[in-house]
């Protein structure tokens, strides 16, 4: 007896270490899920900035408010990841390069790059703003001036205006400042030197504010290509590939301290049972396992779905789990075969779960069924026979757990793997896989394919004109209408930009470049229409041959 209380003590004191490690456990998963939803902020934030700050350059923002707020915020975000990170440390995958300082430095970094472009930037446009001011007192001066002579007059005149109208194109325009401008600046001052003027003060400021802006010009521009290439979304992005896998790799942990916990305390339970049915008489014995048995079905049956077969695969018992999960009252599913609920595509792993079972062993899997609404329902099922003195099983239970939402985020994530989210045609990494694929079929079967590169013409016009959103918008109408003209057993996808790409299918040379008119003449005819604007496409139309002679991806890519 003072064994079977040691035994009981030591069961207690294994199950409830379990519960202090399932405990523990706990509360690193909910400091990574913290600094995931940081880092997730911090990604989406720093591309905030970015796109702020390109909206200011091209004008279609006339403040630094949103520019100010991303910085700020990106800054507090920072902060608050390092003390959310400080309190679990670095994944042991995390390299070098991607520690947290390097991190703060480069957040620190692109904030400097950010205000430095305010400051330049405000004072490009604000001699932008007053240059033509400039450029008129100047104009009045030199026709006021009674020195000058008429022809020499006019000639300034003109150069103010040309200086002017260049100097204003500067804010529109994207490269190095016209080396006329410059020139213009010079004509100005040796005309007015050649003669004794009164010009030299509206002259000097007029020259200085356009000097000014060809300087901050090119330094504006700069600063923003320099802060869309700090890689910072980059490191922010393998960070939180690190954190998640460090994540899932505790919750695995937390899982197998729980099943282990379940297995202690149905260890102890099934110990302490016994215990109890050597204190008891037979009759007592039997009511107790009696009331165990019910209890662990009633318990089984609310957490899992559980049926129960016969020998010939009928259903003799079904809870009310699967009865909701398949969509069907209890009535029309006992005494119909288990094998009807399955798809018909799917038959394998039927009879494999059969013929496993049917020989005294335990199958695991995953198993689908069909609901009465045509849906599917998926299953994590373990299939158990109760083996009788003769060694044939006269029953089968099997107990699941539903995992059709799971299934259900498989198969989006796989989609958007393979898709592009602006248009829903394929992505380049899909596209150059089933490019790689059909370059194989070429080499294997000696037969020919070929690929359109389709390079949309005056899609920089409408982005220019309409902005952002409109640009999306055509490449979003446009990948549908190419969708429709691409027959079902080729490929279209987007491949970046403004470029699109085209598998054909067993397509020889004359019928690639028939194809390539059809699509030429398609994008030809699209109107893509933005507010009262009509805009008309062309594009630039490549066509790759496909056969036993191409060497590689890179050759019909190129």
């Amino acid at each position: 007896m003072k064994r079977s209380w040691i035994y009981a003590a030591l069961g207690f004191f294994i199950a409830a270490l379990l519960t202090l490690l399932l405990f523990l456990g706990r509360v690193p998963v909910e400091r990574y899920a913290a600094i995931s939803a940081d880092l997730i902020e911090l990604r989406e934030t720093n591309a905030l900035l970015t796109r702020r700050v390109l909206e200011t350059r091209l004008g279609l923002s006339w403040n630094y408010d949103g520019i100010v707020e991303a910085s700020a915020r990106l800054r507090e975000l920072m902060q608050r990841f390092e003390r959310h990170r400080t309190q679990v440390g670095n994944p042991a995958e995390v390299q070098e390069e991607d520690a947290p300082w390097t991190l703060a430095q480069l957040v620190q970094h692109k904030r400097s790059l950010v205000e430095d472009f305010k400051s330049k930037n405000a004072v490009l446009r604000f001699n932008l703003r007053y240059l033509p001011q400039a450029a008129q007192e100047l104009v009045d001066a030199i026709e006021r001036d009674p020195v000058l002579e008429w022809p020499l007059r006019r000639d300034l005149v003109a150069i103010v205006e040309r200086t002017t109208k260049e100097a204003l194109q500067l804010l529109a325009e994207n490269g190095q400042v016209p080396p006329s401008l410059a020139s213009h600046l010079e004509q100005l001052r040796t005309a007015a030197d050649s003669v004794q003027s009164l010009l030299s003060a509206d002259l000097d400021r007029f020259v200085a504010l356009t000097t000014s802006v060809m300087k901050l010009k090119p330094e504006v521009d700069g600063l923003v290509m320099e802060i869309e290439r700090v890689p910072l979304g980059e490191r922010l992005g393998r960070l939180y590939r690190a954190f998640t896998t460090q994540r899932d790799m505790l919750i695995l942990a937390i899982e197998h301290y729980r099943w282990m916990l379940y297995a202690a305390a149905l260890a102890l339970l099934a110990y302490l049972t016994v215990i109890l049915v050597r204190l008891r008489m037979t009759s007592s014995r039997l009511q107790t396992a009696l009331a165990d048995m019910h209890f662990q079905k009633f318990a089984m049956d609310q957490h899992a779905i559980v049926v129960v077969l016969n020998p010939d695969g009928v259903i003799t018992y079904a809870n009310d789990k699967f009865c909701a999960g398949v969509g069907l009252p209890r009535e029309a599913l006992l005494g119909h075969s288990y094998h009807a609920f399955w798809p018909r595509d799917d038959t394998a792993t039927f009879d494999q779960m059969w013929d496993t079972v049917r020989a005294g062993r335990v199958w695991h899997g995953e198993i689908c069924h069909k609901r009465a609404d045509g849906g599917l329902l998926w299953l994590n099922a373990t299939c158990v026979p109760f083996v009788d003195a003769s060694g044939s099983p006269p029953r089968y239970v099997a107990i699941c757990t539903d995992i059709s939402a799971r299934k259900m985020a498989e198969e989006q994530l796989r989609y958007q793997a393979r898709h592009d989210s602006l248009t829903g045609l394929l992505n380049r990494r899909e596209f150059e896989r089933r490019l790689g694929a059909t370059l194989s079929d070429a080499q294997r079967r000696r037969v020919r394919h070929a690929m359109l590169y389709v390079d949309l013409d005056q899609f920089k016009l409408i982005n220019d004109t309409c902005g952002h959103v409109a640009g999306d918008e055509v490449l979003r109408q446009l990948g549908a209408e190419l969708g429709r003209a691409t027959p079902t057993t080729d490929v279209v996808a987007r491949l970046g930009g403004d470029e699109f790409g085209i598998l054909l299918h067993d397509c020889q040379a004359i019928g690639a470049l028939e194809r390539a008119r059809a699509i030429h003449k398609v994008i030809g005819e699209f109107r893509f229409v933005w507010e009262d604007q009509v805009f008309q496409l062309s594009a630039s139309i490549g066509v790759a041959p496909i056969t036993t002679n191409t060497p590689d991806l890179a050759t019909v890519l190129a």
